[in-house]
């Protein structure tokens, strides 16, 4: 590492510890003194950007970086951050111009499956099947086989290019009129589906079988309203008290201010269009994502605003009893599920009763609410039917 890497390192630190203003001053105190002809003035100049207390300011950085730093080892991953800014804001046209040109001049980028995603699903967004199709093609050739959760939602398109032509590169342009009806047709199938749907029967037993959620695949800043719509129908149908959603793809330490700023859009979006269904929704607590601690899950529900809008809880891999109930004491006011799993070391999965010493407390403290709050079984050891038969046991007895 160089001194100006430490430098850079040191400044994100600060950042994310809650010292914004140090860290920038440190990567502008990189900036006075190096020569704009060098890499390094190129590399502080990313920094100022994915370290700025603005996305105006980000975005000022990330396009100067672009346009006279060209080469920069960094210029794709501005490309990126710009196509995310550019979501944010709305604009789907540039924001698909942006990754189009990411993923021509970036072939060997880490990132290329998550800009290949978000394509797609701009360029459906915009009615422009043939695009969506070339573009979803090439991400699932770009994708590692190791990537499950990646391809999966790619895999979630592949049933609409089924008839479509996704061996030759076409051209985007769309008028805003064709995209506005391709809209309002979109809309009023999806509205004359949903009135079709036959409400949910309900049942005069004792006991029934009950939908806690519609555990979606959504992550929020990267889906289009189609998608929404779809998620708010098949939850309707079911039943469901609220959808189960992702805050983005990438975890806190290294996003950016175009990660945040789409994120909580998209959050806002999908709260929005499930209230008008009386339908929460609620964010999994995941690493890779904006919700992998605490104080970023309760900024992004401070910031959308929404109250319709929860949050799940489970303990983080290798987290003790103490600190997984802090944990779950903070986010209490926002909490409506809790993911209820033993794993111990790592994602080593153990039977249920062996972190005992955690969720009898965990399902005490729930238990204290005036509300009601779910506890889902998840992550059996083994797979084994016979050992979820037992968790389900032990947790009915600690209930």
């Amino acid at each position: 590492m160089t001194p100006a890497d430490s430098i850079f390192a040191r400044a994100r630190q600060l950042v994310v510890n809650g010292n914004g203003a140090a860290g920038r001053l440190l990567v502008d105190s990189v900036i006075a003194a190096t020569s704009p002809d060098s890499a390094i003035y190129a590399d502080a100049i990313y920094w100022r950007a994915a370290l700025a207390a603005t996305s105006a300011d980000a975005e000022h950085d990330y396009k100067r970086l672009v346009v006279e730093y060209p080469l920069s080892a960094h210029a794709g991953d501005a490309l990126f951050q710009l196509a995310q800014l550019e979501v944010a804001r709305g604009d789907r046209t540039a924001a698909t111009t942006h990754l189009d040109r990411f993923l021509l001049e970036n072939p060997a980028s880490d990132d290329r499956g998550r800009a290949g995603l978000m394509l797609v699903r701009l360029a459906f967004d915009q009615n422009e099947p043939q695009h969506a199709c070339v573009a979803l093609r090439r991400a699932l050739q770009d994708v590692p086989a190791t990537e499950v959760e990646l391809h999966n939602q790619l895999d979630y398109f592949s049933p609409r290019c089924v008839n479509v032509d996704s061996t030759r590169a076409v051209g985007t342009a769309h008028t805003a009129a064709s995209r506005d009806s391709a809209r309002r047709d979109s809309a009023a199938t999806t509205t004359a589906r949903r009135d079709t749907t036959p409400a949910p029967r309900v049942s005069k037993a004792r006991y029934t079988l009950q939908v806690a959620a519609y555990g979606s695949y959504l992550r929020a800043g990267n889906v289009d309203r189609e998608e929404m719509r779809s998620a708010v129908a098949t939850a309707e149908a079911l039943g469901a008290p609220r959808i189960r959603v992702w805050a983005g793809n990438v975890g806190t330490a290294e996003a950016g201010v175009g990660d945040r700023m789409a994120v909580t859009r998209g959050l806002g979006e999908l709260a929005d269009m499930a209230a008008g269904a009386g339908i929460e929704i609620a964010m999994e607590f995941h690493r890779n994502t904006l919700t992998d601690e605490v104080d970023s899950t309760i900024t992004l529900l401070l910031d959308v605003g929404a109250p319709n809008l929860t949050t799940y809880w489970q303990p983080p891999v290798d987290l003790d009893d103490a600190a997984c109930l802090q944990q779950l004491e903070a986010l209490m006011p926002w909490l409506s599920t809790v993911h209820v799993f033993s794993w111990w070391p790592s994602n080593n999965r153990l039977p249920l009763a062996a972190r005992e010493s955690l969720w009898r407390p965990v399902l005490d403290r729930l238990a204290a609410e005036p509300r009601e709050i779910n506890a889902l079984l998840e992550f059996v050891a083994d797979d084994s039917p016979d050992q979820l038969t037992k968790d389900a046991a032990d947790l009915h007895s600690w209930v």
